[in-house]
């Protein structure tokens, strides 16, 4: 009896990692031709709200302001002596400050925003945007109600678990759906649609952080949740209205939701299947790879998807190949693991740096103005979010002037803003140590904080260019783990040791031994983003070596590498 117990359990856990597109009936399409979509049970939508036709750039609004609400995660910071001393029955003039464990309710949170989003992602894909959110919302209504009583309570556990645990997966779910919505919206505009997706994100960090402080002063942190909660889960629900997929045989500027530029020759092609079955078996991969072999590439950073003359058999076997990878092929590639390390590489500095810049201000340059000081944080913010908007934007322009591979495309521009993290690490080291540097430090910071938010921006459209629109999602949340290690692990590392060098001060004083822990951690980082920028070109955006049965490499169309499959 276990054994079938176990292997139906094992059919269930597959049946979820095997993405099924959502499908809309009749009654869901019609309710779609209006902007707010309100359903009220399976199937059953109330009458138009409101008679203004929907647009697909509503999207963008409505994807910034989820991710805006997404923000308040990163203004935390701002709440923890609030909670701190209430919990610890202290005010801001006791002699003995409170313990700090409060902070640990934001690794909490960012550690399941990543994992959660992860887990989700087949749910967002299968469910579409709406759902997901509004599961987010009652998420986010029970997490915020539970943290009330905890702090009526005083019990720093109930909060790690109500914020942390029920806050932290409702986040990783509305940080996943509206990135995943946009990717198939705009398949003629991926970059942007994906850097409008996130970049709300950044802004809504420096806007929360300035409502906090007047909303606690008006209803006491004790109430403080239980207000909140309300505020951020309507707004949301809001959003969930216009979010959505698009409907069956979407085109627009002559692409289909995959990106392929529908001509007679696609639409003709017996090959030309678009249907998500399991259809990425060995014989289909071999049938793809060797089609592509036998198709001569020139300039493989150009092949394919911006191509203006019609799609020939090796470029629709191309797109079909991608269109149905499953899950595991994708997140168990060689291309991915590598990607995946790119990516933790180039989130880690601004991630632990963000939260950093305060206390450096103070504490290294001696900086006494609390204004200037919050003015900087809020310019940083600032860079993070233009960042994440136009460095997607600029992939985008690049790509088409460039007529080149998507992939490859934005490849290219994550290398540029890697290699800007190496060269700030670099400047850092010296810079700190000049008492007179201030102004140039901010400078600096500038471009780290920008380069940033542009990974950050970028990383969904080339996940949706490499492993197809029904993966984003899951993809997405499986690379944004790599965020939240980054933000819990990497955050406590460095800490662990700035506080160890920081313990045993030199003669010099305080000051001297602040900077010796900071040049250490710069070390460490720097070695990351080494890292990074050595596995990115291992990164294969070239059809005919990704598809290869066995594992193929090029360099400047030529095979340097081939390992070819036993049984081909």
């Amino acid at each position: 009896m276990s054994c079938f117990a176990c292997c139906d359990s094992g059919v269930r856990a597959s049946s979820y990692w095997s993405l099924i597109p959502h499908e809309k009936k009749e009654a869901e399409i019609q309710a779609e031709k209006w902007v707010f979509v309100v359903p009220y049970g399976p199937g059953k939508y109330c009458l138009p709200l409101c008679t203004v036709p929907f647009k697909r750039w509503m999207l963008f609004l409505a994807a910034f302001v989820a991710q805006f609400c997404n923000g308040s995660l990163y203004a935390w910071s701002i709440l923890n002596p609030y909670i701190d001393n209430y919990m610890q029955n202290k005010t801001a003039a006791s002699s003995i400050a409170a313990d700090q464990n409060a902070v640990v309710t934001f690794y909490v949170a960012a550690g399941f925003l990543g994992f959660a989003s992860a887990i989700f992602g087949p749910f967002v894909e299968r469910q579409g945007p709406r759902a997901s959110i509004i599961l987010a919302v009652c998420l986010f209504l029970i997490g915020h109600g539970l943290s009330s009583v905890s702090l009526h309570l005083k019990s720093y556990v109930g909060l790690y678990v109500s914020y942390g645990v029920f806050c932290g997966t409702a986040f990783g779910i509305t940080y996943a759906a509206p990135v995943s919505a946009l990717q198939k919206w705009f398949p003629d505009l991926r970059g942007t649609a994906g850097g409008f997706g996130v970049c709300g994100f950044g802004l809504g960090a420096a806007i929360w952080g300035n409502i906090y402080k007047p909303l606690i002063k008006s209803i006491n942190i004790d109430w403080f949740f239980l207000a909140f909660g309300c505020i951020m889960s309507s707004i949301l629900l809001i959003c969930s209205f216009v979010l959505r997929t698009p409907p069956p045989g979407y085109i627009v500027g002559g692409r289909n939701v995959h990106g392929v530029k529908v001509t007679p020759a696609l639409l003709q092609s017996p090959n030309a299947d678009f249907t998500h079955e399991s259809a990425s078996t060995n014989r289909n991969c071999d049938r793809v790879s060797t089609v592509l072999e036998d198709h001569r590439v020139v300039d493989y950073v150009k092949v394919f998807d911006y191509q203006e003359q019609e799609l020939g058999e090796a470029e629709i076997l191309y797109h079909n190949k991608i269109k149905n990878l499953r899950i595991r092929e994708c997140a168990f590639s060689i291309d991915f693991i590598c990607l995946y390390f790119v990516f933790l590489g180039s989130t880690a500095t601004g991630i632990i740096f963000m939260s950093r810049v305060y206390s450096i201000g103070q504490n290294v340059y001696k900086q006494s103005d609390d204004k200037s000081l919050t003015r900087l944080v809020m310019l940083l913010a600032v860079c993070n979010f233009l960042g994440r908007m136009l460095c997607p934007i600029i992939s985008d322009i690049l790509i088409r002037i460039g007529q080149l591979n998507p992939a490859f495309g934005r490849k290219l521009l994550i290398a540029i803003l890697l290699l800007v993290q190496v060269v700030v690490l670099v400047l850092l080291r010296t810079l700190i140590q000049d008492p007179n540097g201030f102004n140039a430090f901010q400078a600096v910071l500038f471009f780290l904080t920008f380069s940033y938010g542009g990974v950050i921006g970028v990383i969904p459209s080339l996940l949706t260019d490499m492993y197809g629109i029904y993966n984003t999602g899951t993809m997405h949340g499986i690379i944004l783990t790599a965020w939240s290690i980054c933000a819990v692990g990497g955050g406590l590392t460095f800490q662990h040791f700035f506080l160890s060098i920081k313990g045993h001060p030199p003669i010099d004083g305080v000051r001297e031994a602040e900077i010796q822990a900071y040049m250490f951690n710069f070390q460490w980082l720097l070695g990351l983003v080494i890292l990074g920028c050595a596995l990115l070109p291992l990164v294969r955006t070239n059809p005919v070596d990704r598809f290869f049965p066995g594992y193929q490499y090029s360099l400047f169309g030529r095979p340097i590498i081939r390992i070819v499959k036993n049984d081909y």
